[in-house]
């Protein structure tokens, strides 16, 4: 698969195959690529048919032979996992640098000084020299965890997995014992529901996302909430989102459940002193242990115009920046890249398009500096003439690279040009465009949410309702392992639209595994509508059955009310 990385578990597990960035790069190349593509496709789509016919074979079932299956299996698939040599994401070596950082360097993981350490081994795994954006508790766990290991790559990348895979267990733990409390007849089909879901044991034993540890914290505080433990629960939450910020939003909805289920102003007054002083004294606790002494980025970095991969506000973005003036070529470069300069070698023709044969745009002389606007395509490159003003095509090997010039010789356009897209006067307003609206509709849908969330039954529903709401509105950027958080709570009421959706998504998200594969491919406009089929399509199927069931639903109810003889 074009996502996956060497796990280096032969490493600590010799009879593991042994992989390398070489032999995966080969097996993504021509019709091995296509192979494996179509396999995987295949395999998850056997997998979620099982995984579906489970999850409602398990409805009402409460023996205990059942329920011990039903956990005997999630052991075993995750097993099957931890010791895979390979890996479908860079993140595990994420979380090693970042450990290191803390417990090998003592630096500080949030500040852009801190990543300067070029020579650490999971750095050059990871790729990417950028501050963390993972809350402090994860950063100290990751600490720990790369203390233990020191430069050991394949024990690290099994411990990250190990916590992620037991997280899940006890995750799945929790959700048993809360549902034997709250609806028995639930438990068994709510725990295979969370632990048997494909894309759970895949992102958690397989890649060790940390959202596995994030999430079951939040279950962690659903438990304590049913043993009266409020603000334990309070508590919980908070630590997950320490762990990742995106459960951020469902402490205050818990804490306002709480107060409306509270009588009396001050035993309300009481619960809120306890539970905010709680929280802040863990919070205070844990940022000193990891030399948190920077602002994390986070906010700036979800919120940046590069911050937009594999959800339909990519597209979004794209039409907004044609709608302010960008022309289609500038739209289509990736957002990140920024551009050189090069010198003509000879006199040539500036071309509107990357062929012989179109219309040319200006006459360039040699010795001419260009400014590189893009990736190279095939021979053709697009460039940013400074004397005419105009941007076009000409032959990559008929230009060599030169130095930066002066800014004092470079015009206004082209100094805004040669940073790349993402400053680009349409970029920057297109992204602040979307954020704007995107963020008001989250907080709209907060209120409501919280308007509506009159009691625990209630919250059930709403807290995975509110983890679908941010996949459609302020995740301009979503990745398979990101439903974890609403399978977990879907998991509480699998017959729910929420849990129903939940699902849904948690299958078709996983084709993008194998379309991210276009991205320089022959169709390349696979990749750029690789959301359609991983969110959009699957969301439009699914509200247009959920209006019809309502709709005969509804039509059932009137029959009934006008003619209730009939009825019967």
């Amino acid at each position: 698969m074009a996502s996956a990385v060497p796990s280096y578990s032969w490493e600590v597990f010799p009879w593991v195959k042994s992989v390398s960035n070489q032999s995966l790069l080969f097996l993504r190349n021509g019709t091995a690529s296509f192979v494996a593509e179509a396999s995987f496709f295949g395999f998850y789509a056997a997998l979620f048919a099982i995984y579906a016919f489970m999850v409602r074979l398990m409805k009402g079932a409460q023996s205990a032979t059942v329920h011990a299956l039903v956990f005997g299996g999630g052991v075993i698939f995750l097993a099957t996992l931890v010791l895979s040599p390979v890996l479908l994401s860079t993140d595990v070596y994420a979380y090693g640098f970042y450990g290191r950082l803390v417990s090998m360097y003592g630096a500080d993981a949030y500040s852009v000084d801190s990543t300067l350490v070029s020579s650490d081994p999971f750095l050059a795994l990871f790729g990417h020299n950028t501050p963390s954006i993972y809350g402090p508790l994860w950063t100290l766990i990751s600490a720990g965890l790369a203390w233990v290991v020191g430069n050991h790559i394949g024990l690290a990348v099994f411990l990250f997995r190990e916590v992620a895979a037991v997280s899940v267990l006890l995750g799945a733990g929790l959700l048993w014992s809360s549902l034997r409390r709250l609806a028995p007849e639930r438990a068994a089909q709510g725990t295979v529901f969370f632990l048997w879901n494909p894309l759970v044991i895949t992102e958690t034993g397989l890649s060790g996302h940390n959202d596995a540890v994030m999430i079951v914290l939040v279950l962690l505080g659903i438990w304590l909430h049913l043993q009266g433990y409020r603000v334990g629960a309070v508590v919980a939450l908070t630590l997950s989102a320490l762990v990742k910020f995106v459960t951020g939003p469902l402490v205050p909805l818990y804490l306002l459940m709480t107060l409306r289920e509270s009588s009396g102003w001050g035993n309300r007054m009481r619960l809120t002193i306890r539970a905010v002083l709680a929280a802040g004294l863990v919070t205070i606790l844990i940022v000193p242990l990891v030399h948190m002494k920077s602002n994390a980025p986070t906010q700036e970095y979800v919120t940046a115009p590069d911050f937009y991969s594999n959800n339909f506000h990519e597209l979004i973005f794209k039409g907004l920046r044609r709608l302010l003036g960008e022309e289609v070529d500038s739209i289509n470069v990736p957002i990140y890249f920024c551009g050189w300069w090069v010198k003509a070698n000879n006199a040539m023709e500036l071309r509107a398009t990357p062929d012989d044969d179109a219309p040319v745009r200006s006459h360039i002389n040699g010795g001419a500096r260009l400014l590189i606007m893009g990736p190279p395509q095939e021979q053709w490159v697009r460039v940013y003439d400074p004397p005419s003003r105009q941007s076009g095509y000409v032959i990559q090997e008929q230009t060599r690279v030169i130095p930066f010039p002066p800014e004092s010789e470079i015009d206004p356009l082209a100094g805004e040009l040669e940073d790349g897209p993402m400053d680009w006067p349409t970029a920057v307003k297109a992204n602040m465009l979307i954020r704007v609206v995107t963020y008001l509709m989250f907080a709209g849908f907060g209120l409501f949410a919280a308007w509506r969330t009159t009691n625990f039954e209630r919250f059930l529903t709403w807290a995975p309702t509110v983890m679908l709401a941010m996949y459609f509105t302020i995740m301009t950027q979503i990745w398979p392992w990101y439903l974890i958080w609403a399978v977990a709570l879907g998991s509480f009421k699998p017959g729910s639209w929420p849990g129903k959706l939940s699902l849904v998504l948690s299958a078709s998200i996983m084709t993008l595994y194998c379309t991210i594969s276009f991205y320089q491919g022959n169709s390349p406009w696979v990749f750029d509508y690789r959301s359609l089929p991983a969110i959009v399509i699957p969301s439009v199927a699914f509200a247009l059955i959920l209006a019809r069931e309502r709709r005969l639903k509804c039509r059932e109810i009137a029959v009934f009310s006008v003619s209730p003889e009939m009825s019967v």
